[in-house]
Formats: structure tokens, sequence, C-alpha cells
């Protein structure tokens, strides 16, 4: 298009369209709008025809006015409906981008909550470990405690048994002489021991009752030499009958000398021996159930 049209220089022609679009309308005036259009023409002193032709324009002027008016109020609350729209499609936006963070906030607490679940899981089964390792070594150590307490226990029980092994006796002997040749040496014997004994004469001597020394072949030969078994706390004797040889009947200061042998019962040092393996070496238990007396008896 032209920035300008000069109207007069252009051929004009009727719009042959016109007649096609005309058509006649009704239009609804109010009392009050056609009586304020007469006040209007009458003082404006114009024809009735004009007059009713400017009301007319008044009142389309009006119509159209009003249209206006109601169209652009319209478009207005149009308008602002859609920015009030827009508004609430930006609130919902931000409303979905905070609910979003919110989400992977709450994502991020969980995973922070199932990591430390599984840290706490892994610190008490790791507690758990500890503690069955702990009640393990308690337990081993408390049996080997157990067992140290008991060999001990066993150890004491053995050891004093060890100690009653050894046979304890009451002699006491007296000789009487029959003749120049025959003296009788009695021994009497109470077992105050804690087993039954067993007592041997092992050995018989004459000797000085002055210094002590033992006189060869003074004994000629001792009849009567046997053993005497003897139950717990109780009690025996024995005599022994010394025939002296001349050498010995020519010493005058004469002390008989007898050995004895007190052991105690061998089954009862076999039993302990047995139910004492790895408590009592079997060399302690050589020398601890024998045990040898020498009881002089001196002759005036």
């Amino acid at each position: 298009m032209k920035v300008e049209y000069n109207l007069s220089t252009m051929k004009s022609r009727k719009n042959p369209y016109g007649g096609k679009f005309q058509k006649s309308s009704i239009m609804c005036i109010s009392d009050d709008v056609i009586d304020s259009s007469k006040k209007i023409v009458e003082e404006a002193e114009i024809s009735y025809q004009n007059g009713t032709t400017i009301i007319a324009a008044f009142t389309t002027l009006g119509s159209v006015a009003f249209t206006y008016n109601f169209t652009e109020s319209v478009r207005t609350q149009i308008s602002k409906q859609t920015l009030d729209l827009e508004v609430i499609k930006v609130e919902v936006l931000q409303a979905t981008q905070r609910t979003a963070d919110t989400v992977a906030l709450i994502d991020a607490a969980r995973l922070e909550l199932e990591r430390q679940v599984a840290s706490i899981d892994g610190a008490r089964l790791d507690l758990q470990r500890e503690i069955a390792l702990f009640s393990a070594l308690n337990e081993t150590k408390r049996t080997d405690i157990d067992d140290q307490r008991r060999k001990d226990d066993n150890r004491r029980k053995f050891l004093k048994a060890q100690g009653e092994l050894i046979p304890v006796v009451n002699i006491k002997c007296t000789a009487e002489k029959y003749h120049s040749r025959l003296t009788k040496l009695t021994c009497s014997f109470k077992n105050t021991g804690t087993h039954r004994i067993i007592i041997s004469p092992v050995e018989f001597n004459l000797a000085d009752s002055i210094n002590q020394r033992v006189v060869e072949q003074g004994v000629a030969s001792v009849e009567n030499a046997v053993s005497n078994t003897l139950p717990v706390s109780a009690e025996g004797s024995n005599t022994y009958d010394f025939y002296l040889s001349e050498i010995g009947e020519r010493l005058k200061n004469q002390a008989y000398r007898v050995r004895l042998k007190v052991q105690t019962d061998p089954v009862v040092v076999d039993k302990l021996r047995e139910i004492s393996k790895g408590y009592i070496s079997k060399k302690d238990l050589v020398s601890l159930p024998i045990q040898y007396y020498t009881w002089d008896v001196n002759m005036k």
C-alpha cells in the first residue's frame, strides 16, 4: 500500500454489495435517552427530522460506545484473568519446583538415613561379633581357670593323700634277760596314721651302750622276727629273742638295737599311684610310704 492516496483523482463507484447486506434492526432505547436527546435537539433549534436522525445517531453512538466499553471491559477482565492465570501458573511452577526440591531433600534424607541405618547395622554386627569373640574368650578362659582350679584341687588332694601315706607309729621297746645269752626284746606298736601299716624287723644288733658302737658278730641269732600288720588306730606287739654269741656275752654294757621298717599298705600306695598320674611323680611315691625306726634298749 501507498503512504497517501488522492481521492479526487480516484474513480469512485457505488458499493456493489451495499444493498445486499442492508437489513432492518430494532434497537431498544429507554425513555430517558429519548427525552434527553429531544431536549438537546430543541435547544439547538434543529428540525424534527434532523433531530430524529441525530437522536438515532446518538443512540447508535451510545450503543457502539456501550459495545466498545463492554468489549474493553471483557477484554480487560480476560487480560486480568490471563495475568492471574499466568501468576497461578508461575506459582504452580514454583510450587512444583519447591515440591521437587522437597522430594529431593526427602530422598537425600532417606538415603542418608538408610546409610546411617546400614552403618548402625554394621556396627551392631561388629559389636555382636566382638561380644561373641569376647564370650568365647571368656568361656575359654573360664574353662582354663576351671581346669586349673580342678588341677590345683586335685593336686592339693593328692598332696594331702601323699602326706597321709607316711606311716606314723608309736613304738616302745623293753628288754628282759633270761640268761647270759638269751634276751627277750618286746616292742609294742600303735598305728596313729591314716592307713594300715606293716611293721617288719630288718636288722638286729648288739651295741656298746657307752660309745654306741655296734659289736660285730655280737648276735648269734634272732627268733620270732616276724612282721606285724596294724589297721588304723590299732595296737600290737612282738617279742624278739636275741641269742648272743660268745663275743656278745662278754660285753658288759649291752644295748640291744632293732631296726624296724614301717610301711604303708602297698594296696593303698598302688591305688594312689594310679589315680595321681600327672600330679605326683613316681619318684615321690617311692620313699613316702616307708619309714625306718631304730630302737635301742640298754641293759644295766
